[in-house]
This record gives C-alpha cells, sequence and structure tokens, in this order.
C-alpha cells in the first residue's frame, strides 16, 4: 500500500528529470535510467496550478545560509556542501559565498511556482509499465513520482572595493535598496517575502552614485536577453518573468523540485518482490550540524587569508618581500589542504550513507579538523596572530599616513600610498644627505620592535614628523625633504639605534640625532610659525613673547617636558587668586593627545592660548573638547557646569551664577535641551560675550615682555573713554586687545545733525561709535563693520554688536552681539530714498523690522511708541527726545533689561557723541 509519508523532496537546482527518473538519495544524482519502461497515459499523471512568489535576498556571506533561504533540504545541502553534486549554469548562484571581505555581493531571487504533476500510484495497473530491472538497480534508491514547475531567476550583485569599510557601506546601501520589495496580491499591496500571487518590486534610491559601478549577472531558469546596466534594470526584467515563463514548457517554466518515493516502498506496494538490499543511512542531525560548520570554517578560514592578503596588498612595497611570500605560501598551502579535506570528508559521507562505515569514522574526522587542521578557523586565527608582524607594520604605516593626512587636510585614497616618502633602497644615509646637500631634511626611523618596546616615545615622534611636515607645507618656497626609514625592510642602515627617532639634516651634515629631544629644548623659528599658526595666536602675542617664555620654561624645566602637576604649578602662578586643579585636569586630557603623561612646550602654548584674547572659534573648540572628555559629539548641562565651576574656580571667582549660565545655554526656541552639539556651543558663545568669558579662562597676569598696552592711548581724539579700562573693554569686545583707534566725528565739535555726522563718517569704517546719554552721562554705543553711507536703508553686519559701559543697573562693560538670524537689519543709514528724497530723521541707526513709514516721522515713535528698532539716535538728539531704544530686536538680550539697559528708559537726550575708525 502506498506510504505518503516515505516521500521526500529534492530541489532540481538546474537538473533534469522525468516521472519515474531513478535517484540515488546517497549521492543525490539520477542514474539515468526510468522506472518505467514506456511512456505513461495522461491520466496517471496529475497537474494542479500551485501558484506562489517569494522575494529572497542573499548577501553571500555564508552557503549554509543561501542553503536555508532556498529551503534546500539537509541533506542535498550537505551533498553541495561536500562536493559529492556539482553546481554548473543555471543554479551557479547556489555557489557564490563572498572569499573576501571587500568584495560586495548580493543576489536578489524571485522564486516562482507555476504548476505540479504527480504520478498516480493508486493506478491498479501502473505495474504493467515497470521496467523489469529497475528494482534491481544497486545505483538507485528512489524514483520521481512528482515535479514542481516555475523558476528561479537570481541578479547577482557584484564590485570589489578598495577596503573593507567601503565594501560595508556599498553593501549597506544595496540592502537598503534590495531588501524591502513589495509583493502585490489581487490587487493589494503589502511587504512580504512569501505570497501567493505577483511580485511587485519598486526601488526608490535611483539617484544613488555610489551603486552605479556595480556588476550585474544573472543566473536561473530563464534566459534574460537584456543586458542590465543598473538596479532599475533588474526590477524591470523580473517584472517581465511572469510573462515570459508563459512562453516555457506550455507555460508551466523549468523544472525546481522532485517528489522522491522509495523503490523498495514502491516494490511493496505492488508486491514485487526484490533480490537486492539497499542500506540507505541516513547523517544523524548532531553530525549534519557539525559537518555544515566545517565546510563554513573553511570557507571564513579563506576568507581571513584573503582579507589578510588584500591588506598588505597596498603597503607591498612598504613591506619585506619575505613577510608576504610567507603569507602566498601559507594560502597555496591551505588550498591544497582543503582540497584533501574536502576530498576525504566528501568520501567518508558517501561511505557513511551506503553503510560502508560506521558514524564514529567520520566523527573523528570532524574531531581531527577541529583540533588539528590548518584549514579551520582557530588554527588560521592563529597563524595570523603568529604572523602579526605584517598588521603591526601596516597599522604602524597608518598611523603615519592618517596623520600626514590630517595635517596636510588631504582627502585622497588611503589605499594609493606616497612611494617618495620611503628612503630609497640601495642608498647610505650620508650619500642620501649629501645629494640633497642644500635641502633641510627630515628622516623617521621606525621598526615594530621599537613601537612595541617604546610606544610613549613612539606616538611624539610620529606627532612631532608631522607638525613639521604640516609647516613646511604651509612655506610654498621651501625645499624640505621627508623620508621614512623602516628598519625593517632595509635593516642595519644606521648602525644599532635603539628607538624610533627623528634625524634632522642641513647642508650634508647630521644636525640632530633626535630631533624630538632636541626640539623640547630648543626653539627654531619654524617652532614659533607653527605655535603662532596652530594656536591662532594674535599681534599681541610676539615671537619675542613665545623666545622669553621658552627661556623661563627650559630653565624650570630642563627636559623640555612638564607633568599635571606641574601644569597645575604654572597655571597657579597666572591664577595666583584662584584653584587651578580641575581647569588643568580638563585641559590636560585634551593637550596630552598622545597620553604620555607629558606635555611640551608647544602643548603648554595652546593652554596658554587659552588664557589670552586670541581667535575665540579656536578658543572655544578647544573648551568644548574639554567638556567633550570622553570624544562625544554631544555635551550635556552637567558637561558645561563641571567646565564652567572649573574656570570659575580658577579665576577665584563666585560660581553661583554657573547654573543659570547653563540653563540659558540649553534652552532653544523657549525649549530646554538635554544636548548640544560642538556648532551650537560655539555659536551660541560667540553670540553672547558674558557667557563666552565664563568658558574662557581669560585676565591673567601679564606676559612677559608683552606690550604694555596700560601706558598706551588706545582711543585717540576723544574725551568720552578717559576711563583706560573702558578703552581695554571695547577692544577685548572687538577681539584685539591692542588695537588703536582714531576719532573722526564728535557730536559736540561737529555738529549733532545727519548731515554732519555723514559728512565726517561716510566712507569710513569700521566704526566704534560711544554715546553719551544728557541724564546720568551713561556711556553705550554700538561697534559696525560697514562703511557709513547716505543711502536709505538695513544693512547686513554679521559682526556688528552694541554695548554698555556704565549704566543704572550697575553693570558691568557688557557686549550684545547681533542675532545672526537677524543680521540683515544690522545697521541703518539714513539718507535718500527710493525716489530721491532726504530722510534725515535719524543720524544712524542699529537693528530693526524693516521700513515701515510710521518709523521715520518725527515724534511719531516717542508718541505711539511704534518705532522697532534696538538704537536711533536722531537729529538734533541733543535737544529733544526722539532718540530711542526698542531693545531687543535684531541684538541678544544677555541681561533680560530690554530697552531699560543703556539710560533706564526708552527715550533720552544725547550728551555727545564719538565715532572712532580703525588706526
Amino acid at each position: 500500500m502506498y506510504d505518503d509519508s516515505e516521500k521526500i523532496t529534492r530541489q532540481a537546482i538546474g537538473r533534469l528529470g522525468d516521472i519515474g527518473s531513478l535517484y540515488d538519495v546517497r549521492t543525490d544524482k539520477f542514474e539515468g535510467r526510468n522506472l518505467f519502461n514506456r511512456q505513461l497515459p495522461s491520466s496517471y499523471i496529475k497537474s494542479e496550478d500551485c501558484a506562489f512568489s517569494a522575494y529572497i535576498y542573499d548577501e553571500n556571506e555564508s552557503q549554509k545560509d543561501t542553503f536555508n533561504k532556498l529551503n534546500i533540504d539537509g541533506s542535498l545541502k550537505l551533498s553541495l556542501m561536500a562536493g559529492l553534486l556539482k553546481v554548473e549554469g543555471s543554479a551557479k548562484y547556489l555557489q557564490q559565498t563572498k572569499t573576501d571581505s571587500r568584495t560586495v555581493r548580493v543576489t536578489h531571487i524571485l522564486h516562482m511556482k507555476t504548476k505540479s504533476e504527480r504520478l498516480q500510484i493508486s493506478m491498479a495497473d501502473l505495474c504493467d509499465y515497470f521496467a523489469s530491472d529497475a528494482f534491481e538497480n544497486s545505483n538507485a534508491t528512489h524514483c520521481i513520482i512528482g515535479i514542481t514547475w516555475g523558476a528561479n531567476v537570481a541578479a547577482t550583485f557584484e564590485q570589489t572595493l578598495s577596503t573593507t569599510e567601503a565594501a560595508k557601506e556599498v553593501q549597506g546601501l544595496l540592502s537598503a535598496a534590495l531588501n524591502t520589495p513589495k509583493i502585490e496580491i489581487g490587487g493589494v499591496t503589502k511587504p512580504s517575502e512569501e505570497q501567493g500571487g505577483s511580485v511587485k518590486l519598486e526601488y526608490n534610491d535611483q539617484n544613488n552614485s555610489k551603486l552605479r559601478s556595480l556588476q550585474i549577472s544573472f543566473s536561473g531558469d530563464m534566459l534574460i536577453q537584456d543586458v542590465p546596466k543598473t538596479i532599475e534594470d533588474v526590477l524591470r526584467i523580473f517584472k517581465t518573468v511572469p510573462s515570459e515563463l508563459k512562453k516555457i514548457n506550455d507555460g508551466k517554466g523549468k523544472q525546481l523540485e522532485y517528489e522522491l518515493y522509495p523503490l523498495k516502498h514502491m516494490a511493496q506496494t505492488f508486491k514485487y518482490q526484490m533480490t537486492i538490499q539497499r542500506v540507505i543511512n541516513n547523517v544523524s542531525l548532531q553530525l549534519t550540524n557539525r559537518l555544515e560548520d566545517i565546510y563554513e570554517q573553511i570557507i571564513r578560514g579563506k576568507r581571513m587569508i584573503n582579507d589578510f592578503l588584500n591588506e598588505v596588498s597596498p603597503w607591498k612595497d612598504w613591506l619585506p618581500s619575505d613577510w608576504i611570500e610567507a603569507i602566498i605560501v601559507k594560502q597555496s598551502e591551505l588550498n591544497h589542504i582543503q582540497t584533501d579535506t574536502m576530498r576525504q570528508l566528501s568520501t567518508v559521507l558517501g561511505q557513511l550513507r551506503r553503510g560502508e562505515c560506521e558514524d564514529t569514522q567520520l566523527t573523528e574526522l570532524l574531531t581531527d579538523f577541529e583540533r588539528n587542521n590548518p584549514c579551520s578557523v582557530l588554527s588560521v586565527r592563529k597563524y595570523l596572530k603568529a604572523n602579526s608582524r605584517n598588521e603591526i607594520k601596516i597599522d604602524s604605516l597608518n598611523e603615519i599616513y592618517e596623520h600626514l593626512k590630517a595635517v596636510k587636510g588631504d582627502n585622497t585614497d588611503t589605499t594609493h600610498h606616497d612611494l617618495s616618502l620611503l628612503f630609497p633602497k640601495g642608498k647610505t644615509i650620508d650619500q642620501f644627505i649629501n645629494q640633497h646637500h642644500k635641502n633641510e631634511i627630515y628622516l623617521l626611523h621606525i621598526t615594530n620592535e621599537w613601537k612595541e618596546n617604546d610606544p610613549q616615545n613612539w606616538y611624539k615622534q610620529i606627532r612631532t614628523f608631522g607638525s613639521i611636515y604640516k609647516n613646511q607645507l604651509s612655506n610654498a618656497t621651501n625645499q624640505t625633504i621627508f623620508r621614512i626609514i623602516d628598519h625593517d625592510l632595509i635593516p642595519d642602515l644606521a648602525g644599532k639605534l635603539e628607538k624610533c627617532v627623528i634625524y634632522r639634516a642641513h647642508l650634508g651634515k647630521i644636525t640632530s640625532f633626535d630631533y624630538y629631544r632636541s626640539s623640547l629644548v630648543t626653539l627654531t623659528p619654524i617652532q614659533i610659525r607653527a605655535i603662532r599658526s596652530e594656536n591662532k595666536l594674535t599681534a599681541a602675542m610676539t615671537s619675542k613673547n613665545i623666545e622669553t617664555l621658552h627661556t623661563n620654561f627650559i630653565a624650570a624645566y630642563p627636559s623640555g617636558e612638564i607633568d599635571e602637576n606641574d601644569f597645575i604649578n604654572e597655571f597657579q602662578k597666572r591664577f595666583p587668586k584662584g584653584d587651578p586643579k580641575q581647569y588643568c585636569n580638563y585641559a590636560f586630557k585634551v593637550l596630552d593627545k598622545n597620553q604620555s603623561g607629558t606635555l611640551s612646550f608647544d602643548e603648554y602654548m595652546t593652554a596658554l592660548s587659552l588664557t589670552v584674547p586670541g581667535d575665540i572659534e579656536h578658543q572655544l573648540t578647544l573648551t568644548f573638547q574639554m567638556c567633550a572628555s570622553s570624544g562625544q559629539e554631544y555635551v550635556s548641562s552637567e558637561d558645561l557646569l563641571q567646565i564652567l565651576e572649573a574656570v570659575a574656580e580658577l579665576k577665584g571667582i563666585d560660581v553661583s551664577s554657573t547654573s543659570f549660565m547653563v540653563k540659558t545655554m540649553m534652552k532653544f526656541d523657549d525649549r530646554e535641551v538635554e544636548k548640544i552639539t560642538k556648532e551650537k556651543f560655539i555659536d551660541r558663545l560667540k553670540a553672547n560675550h558674558d557667557m563666552c568669558l565664563g568658558f574662557l579662562p581669560l585676565y591673567v597676569v601679564p606676559i612677559p615682555h608683552s606690550i604694555d598696552i596700560d601706558a598706551q592711548t588706545l582711543f585717540v581724539g576723544g574725551t568720552l573713554l578717559s576711563d583706560k579700562q573702558h578703552q581695554l573693554k571695547l577692544n577685548e569686545f572687538y577681539g584685539n586687545r591692542n588695537q588703536t583707534w582714531e576719532l573722526v566725528y564728535k557730536a559736540t565739535d561737529h555738529g549733532f545733525s545727519t548731515e554732519k555726522f555723514h559728512s565726517r563718517c561716510d566712507g569710513q569704517g569700521p566704526t566704534m561709535i560711544v554715546i553719551q546719554s544728557k541724564e546720568d552721562n551713561f556711556l553705550f554705543g554700538a561697534f559696525t563693520q560697514l562703511i557709513w553711507s547716505r543711502t536709505r536703508g538695513f544693512r547686513q553686519d554679521v559682526n556688528a554688536f552694541l554695548f554698555t559701559l556704565t549704566n543704572p543697573h550697575d553693570l558691568p562693560p557688557t557686549k550684545f552681539s547681533i542675532d545672526k538670524s537677524k543680521s540683515n537689519n544690522a545697521v541703518y543709514h539714513s539718507g535718500a530714498g527710493y525716489l530721491g528724497e532726504l530722510y534725515d530723521t535719524y543720524l544712524f541707526g542699529f537693528g530693526g523690522d524693516g521700513l515701515d513709514w510710521t518709523n521715520f516721522i518725527d515724534g511719531y515713535d516717542s508718541v505711539w511708541g511704534t518705532r522697532r528698532g534696538d538704537l536711533f539716535i536722531a537729529n538734533g538728539c541733543n535737544e529733544n527726545k526722539y532718540s530711542n531704544t526698542r531693545f531687543p530686536c535684531s541684538y541678544v538680550d544677555s541681561t533680560g533689561l530690554g530697552d531699560k539697559t543703556f539710560t533706564g528708559t526708552t527715550s533720552f537726550t544725547v550728551n555727545d557723541i564719538e565715532a572712532y575708525i580703525l588706526k
């Protein structure tokens, strides 16, 4: 009697069979003959529709995963892995597992079923069609009783990239583009991998250029006439598959799957006496899993070796040839061992299935592989670790090159390295420096051993090498030569060196055998240039200042380096009233980039650059790095609070206002945020001078031999800035402590009219304007970098600011920066209108909402309060109260006092005005 439970399935994978074809499940091969000796009547075969479609996405990382996704039977899977069954032609997509990590390979498979055919075994006279010798065939165990038709169509996208990282990026983009198709069923579209119906594929990332270089190939059960060039082409072709299938085998397509029935049970059903016994042993699940793991390990081991050689390849000119040759020999050896291992496994697997050996023989073979076979992942990993000298060298060279790239601002492909930096083989150092007699030469000596033995010195040397390299690049006329001497590559070139060093040579002589050490205690013009450039120092910090600081530094620290305690002591001298411990702890971590535990004079100067007026963006960037102590991209309120308190303790001032300052920092659009980025941190502080000062340790003991600015008059020709501290404060607001200014307009001398102001100021700029109110003589004003003119209207000035020097609130001198989003209305120029009419109601204005006509009628704003401007000075302002403030409008109010900030009232009379230009 027919037993349906005894049937098994096997995928066709490109093979062809017929109902009745004889099959050996021990080898998963067709025997070549048929159970039936003539064609069966059509009524003996039942045909049914079985419409089904599925989309399969395979990244080709694992052969096992590929087989599982295609639902390949475990026994057939082992046959394929062991090589008992060769896959060729249309089913080649089954064996495309990647053997290196630089390759992007993704297979996009459309699986469709159309019809199924099944033998009606219940037909009583079926036995009349049996071939007499079929049941006695020792090479057959089963016969086909069912065939499922349809098609597998596979598109493989492939590209080899220069690095593993680049491959991962493209793989991710491709995955995002292909991994979520849509399946349309009866007019309803929904995501799925397996549905009945037709497949609808959509791709929305049509403009991604990184996917345009992919090579695309087709395999499977249909001949694709078109040559696809893009993902869109592939999806378009897939949409044609259902209609193309209708043209193949009367709409059935190709064979996809077979139902197999044991010959033994077929004979029993029809009471046929068999004279031979077939032994069919199934491999246990445990052994099957172990076998699958072995095959996966062989592929992974091959990938590890290939990845290693791919990593080495770009550096082949930088590595000793015998190092690379050893890996190539190992690769060849592993290929031979892999072939032998696969042959042994397939032989034993076949014997076990035929009952010619016991499970123990396969178990012993698998155990031996796991323990001793050089192809196992464990063995390959051990080998690569034992031969890590290549990786160590490449890591070292990458560190050097990445540093040189950083100082060059180079974004070129790191897989093509500048061989001109490699010291030439076949030359001695003396020959080289004499050949380049007139050039300044720097030679960096490296080996793996020196890096391992003294990593601190290693990083100091390569950082110094990069710093010199950077400064020479900025000098277009300089002919300095840089070379790297690898003593692993060129042994015994420079005698018996014991550590990484930099030689400096000039005029045919080596002037320093350890330039890093000598540079710690000497100071060259090149170093001074580097210090000034890297720290963006202003003219206030002269070269003479730096030389004096260096002399004092070396006198106190003969080694040319200081530890954290020394650093704290130095800052204590500069801030005698404060406690520098916390601030120095944060700063030291940022400045000690190579984590050596010491700072050189150059690094110390970076710390000092934070204590003197300089480039605000540079100073705030360093401050953000202190807040982001772990290198994170965002900082929290707590991070900001700790730095603010550290700066306050350093200055010896009250820390009670720091919490309020942090809340202000973290408030955006009337809502508080938890974290801010570096960009927002810098923008927020640049727009608020007072908060900025809270984060910077300014106001220090004067630098030795700096210009005595206290003895200078910085604002020349006027009388309103008789307090020297006011002059210093305005220069601080401007950003240059030593800037001098010249008076061009004074209202009490030249007149309070619009005409007089323009006659003195038109064509002049930048301008610092100081205003004195008649009520209580309060001092306030504004700065603009624009040139004054008599063309009426608002002007953009992103650097404009307002200020108060004295006021009714006892506020210290305070700067109010322009709101960058409102900088289009930063400055108002009075004068001729669009039709030539003259508007002279105001001398000038700062900030506002635009040119509303009501804003320019005498007396209108003082009566109705309609003016929307931060600070406007009226014509004849010494005799009326039309001058007014509606602050804040375009400028940022950091005090919260609004339009009462400057004089305590919105309208006021002016006692005097002075306008200064840069001298």
